[in-house]
């Protein structure tokens, strides 16, 4: 296969708010990049797309930015790959806290909410949408979606359970037919060679304890995990900070936790396998995940893990894994006791170092990209 000039698009706030996209985002253009194609990762929609082959979109779940890059790839003739990172979440019986925010999500229908959210990105990226011309009507979320769905040549959920919610969620041609599952994956050489003779920097850790590495906010439901381990004494360490408007939620979890949970603030990325290392294991009992970097970085550093029973999570961990229900707190305490009482052992990490190295996980994507150019997938 000939070499090929790919563009990724980040997120327009990456630099600020980085998440799980932004790693996966650079994994691909490292992968890439290995495989030797030229590889850009477009921080500014302003560049010269003229000059690539390919663009690759991320993240649906506020679809503004990718209706603007699936818009850019149409203007310029690209074929449009898409990872959707998606699930519906007004559709989860989420537990929150009552706030002033919370109040108004629920007076107001949720198309209002859009509506509020689309005039917001459209008056912070009004000089982009201009230099660009592009005529965007966000009025209707699911039309948007299917609009951008429907430019792509290539949809890459990252679980069949995503796949499956994309099909009974979205009116689009062929959808089944245009998508590859591309699992996540994370780069099991790098983890394992960066805690060289680093332990002792967290050496003030208990002996023995669980954590939990994630965003805080509902949708990770570290309020039903802070409950769950008041009813113990096993020391959980919470690592993260609020997710963008979630600090009151932060605050309240804070004020009804019992000194056996610790909170470590936002973390450098690099420090956070560090402590990883040191744990006996590691719960992330949120109502959707898929399924979660923290999880298989977890796993692959010796960790048990404890994850919500959720389709998408399922699909990766098979019976590695103890398994929650994230709605009922006694179910979240009994997989804390489990992980924290059984012993470590390392098949969950052999399994993950062989099936979730980013290099396993992303060589039929690299195959797929000749089919791509080939017409075998696109929809134009």
């Amino acid at each position: 296969m000939s070499n090929k000039r790919i563009v990724l698009f980040d997120r327009l706030d990456s630099e600020i708010n980085p998440g799980g996209d932004t790693v996966q985002i650079k994994a691909i253009a490292d992968f890439l990049r290995n495989k030797n194609h030229r590889v850009v990762i477009a921080k500014n929609y302003e560049m010269d797309f003229t000059l690539y082959d390919i663009a690759i979109g991320f993240n649906l779940t506020l679809p503004f930015e990718a209706y603007l890059q699936s818009q850019i790839a149409k203007q310029n003739n690209l074929p449009f790959i898409f990872f959707p990172v998606f699930w519906d979440l007004s559709k989860l019986k989420m537990v929150d806290i009552i706030s002033f925010r919370k109040i108004l999500l629920n007076i107001f229908p949720k198309r209002f909410i859009f509506y509020l959210k689309s005039r917001y990105f459209l008056r912070k990226y009004d000089w982009l949408i201009k230099s660009l011309d592009i005529k965007i009507n966000f009025d209707k979320k699911n039309s948007m979606i299917n609009e951008i769905l429907n430019e792509c040549s290539l949809i890459c959920p990252n679980s069949i359970a995503e796949l499956e919610h994309l099909i009974d969620n979205f009116s689009v041609d062929n959808l089944q037919e245009k998508s590859m599952v591309v699992k996540n994956g994370i780069e099991t050489a790098q983890l394992l060679s960066s805690l060289q003779d680093e332990e002792e920097k967290y050496s003030f850790l208990p002996q023995r304890f669980i954590c939990c590495v994630g965003g805080i906010g509902p949708r990770k439901n570290q309020l039903s995990l802070v409950k769950a381990a008041n009813k113990t004494s096993i020391p959980l360490i919470i690592i993260g900070k609020a997710a963008k408007h979630d600090e009151a939620y932060e605050s309240y979890i804070k004020k009804i936790a019992k000194p056996n949970i610790i909170f470590l603030n936002h973390l450098e990325r690099q420090e956070i396998p560090k402590i990883l290392k040191k744990a006996h294991g590691h719960i992330q009992p949120s109502y959707i995940e898929t399924p979660g970097l923290s999880s298989l970085e977890a796993g692959l550093l010796g960790c048990n893990i404890g994850v919500a029973n959720t389709a998408p999570v399922k699909e990766y961990f098979g019976d590695y894994a103890n398994y929650c229900d994230p709605y009922n707190v006694g179910s979240i305490k009994d997989c804390l006791e489990l992980l924290y009482n059984n012993e470590k052992n390392n098949a969950l990490s052999h399994f993950i170092a062989e099936k979730y190295d980013w290099c396993n996980v992303l060589d039929k994507f690299n195959t797929a990209l000749k089919e791509v150019n080939a017409d075998r997938f696109c929809s134009r």
